[in-house]
């Protein structure tokens, strides 16, 4: 597959300017110059395959704040044919010749769809919902390159005295939910916030270390609710819930094993 530029002028684009599948595209592609600009390589292509156009993508725009959107439709005689997936693949491939440290998003539709498996296919992952002006709430997904080391989520391990006692804290003061448990250990989660709780019944206790007992910030959504669920169960609040200097809204509790947990949520 090639791509092959798609200029700021009509006569810049005389092979496609009688297109069939092309002219609706072009317009719009001229059109949309004139509001991001043509900064190459960030700019709009036609997909040609064995002689053929085969479908159109682009960028949309430059890169900004390290980030740059991509999209790709496949022309209807092409599709499920691969197309999507390779136009995808080409300018991935592009914005990291140009420049490697670019992040390399797109969107879609709230749902799994065609085009999300051609993310998925090509190592986008899944960032969650946002607001987009134009089109609503959208899924934003992120490309991540396989071939570089990659931190994923964290497990906080945690020595306690008393596993029993731990666990049901977990439990039923901070909601977690049990995940397997084995040789004096056990997991738990609460949403993407996953700890291993080892019996150390002759350890220090996280209490006697003061300030180093702070194990997690953990940024979330609605801080506001959380805060007023752990009040009504009775869950120690060390620091209260305030809005900082720094642009976040945040609160502390301190478990029962001592070891302490902050809570926040960006603020405008």
């Amino acid at each position: 597959m090639t791509l092959l530029p798609i200029f700021p002028t009509l006569a810049g684009n005389t092979r496609f300017a009688t297109h069939p599948d092309c002219q609706e595209s072009l317009s719009q592609t001229l059109g949309y110059y004139q509001v991001i600009g043509f900064n190459q390589p960030w700019i709009c292509y036609y997909a040609e395959k064995d002689g053929a156009l085969v479908g159109t993508c682009a960028f949309k725009g430059a890169p900004q704040n390290g980030r740059v959107e991509v999209a790709y439709a496949t022309f209807p005689p092409f599709q499920r044919q691969g197309v999507a997936t390779a136009m995808c693949r080409e300018l991935i491939q592009l914005a990291q010749q140009a420049d490697p440290t670019v992040l390399v998003t797109a969107r879609t539709l709230p749902e799994q769809n065609f085009s999300t498996r051609v993310l998925e296919k090509n190592g986008f992952v899944l960032a969650g919902p946002i607001e987009d002006p134009e089109d609503g709430t959208v899924w934003e997904w992120v490309f991540k390159d396989r071939t570089a080391p990659s931190l994923s989520a964290p497990r906080y391990v945690l020595a306690v005295r008393d596993l029993e006692r731990s666990v049901c804290y977990y439990e039923e003061k901070l909601g977690f939910t049990k995940d397997w448990g084995a040789h004096g250990w056990q997991q738990l989660h609460r949403d993407r916030f996953v700890v291993m709780l080892g019996e150390c019944s002759d350890d220090v206790e996280a209490f006697e270390t003061r300030n180093h007992s702070y194990f997690a910030y953990v940024e979330m959504q609605n801080v506001d609710a959380l805060h007023q669920e752990f009040a009504a169960k009775g869950v120690q609040i060390m620091y209260p819930l305030r809005s900082q200097p720094w642009g976040m809204r945040e609160f502390g509790i301190c478990t029962v094993d001592g070891h302490r947990i902050m809570f926040g949520e960006g603020v405008v």
